[in-house]
């Protein structure tokens, strides 16, 4: 009984050993993702693939939510491209006079604000060709991952809504 009690033990401790080294390998590859999405994105070379779009509907309680695939925005110096694909079945992303509506925009990155949780949260401002065009973003950047959420804060005349993404770094030219 008392043999059949340690191996028991013994097998315990051996997957919290096992588990708990799975668990630090995912946080140090998590932190990594951080850090180089944060480096890529105040350097303005990066990469934000869209992969949930939150669309307003006519009833306020309830979002659209739209998963897409192949669209990303290319943030380089201080110009924001965009590369949308359009889905068959799917309403327009970015319609009426969006800045995005052109392909291009300009685009003004905020000092991050590094939350009490480790999110780090940083303002964007998009502004078309006309002084109109013009719409603020809220990024927040995911603790311990390259996930980010964009929230529209300010939009004139440029489609209120917000996505989910990853930031990806582009390769130094």
């Amino acid at each position: 009984m008392k043999e059949r009690f340690l191996f028991v033990l013994f097998l315990y401790l051996a997957f919290a050993i096992v588990f708990s080294g799975c668990r630090t390998a995912d946080t140090t590859v998590g932190q990594t993702a951080h850090r180089v999405a944060l480096q890529a994105l105040t350097s303005r070379n990066c990469k934000i693939v869209l992969e949930e779009v939150y669309i307003p509907s006519d009833r306020p309680e309830k979002l659209r939510t739209q998963q897409i695939t192949g669209s990303y925005l290319v943030v380089k110096g201080d110009r924001l491209s965009a590369y949308l694909t359009r889905e068959v079945d799917s309403s327009k992303l970015f319609f009426g006079t969006s800045p995005l509506n052109g392909g291009e925009a300009d685009l003004q990155i905020g000092e991050p604000e590094v939350r009490k949780n480790g999110d780090v949260n940083i303002s964007l401002r998009v502004q078309g060709s006309q002084h109109y065009r013009v719409f603020e973003w809220v990024m927040t950047l995911y603790h311990d991952s390259n996930q980010c959420f964009v929230q529209a804060s300010k939009v004139y005349m440029a489609g209120n809504f917000s996505f989910k993404g990853r930031i990806l770094p582009l390769p130094e030219n």
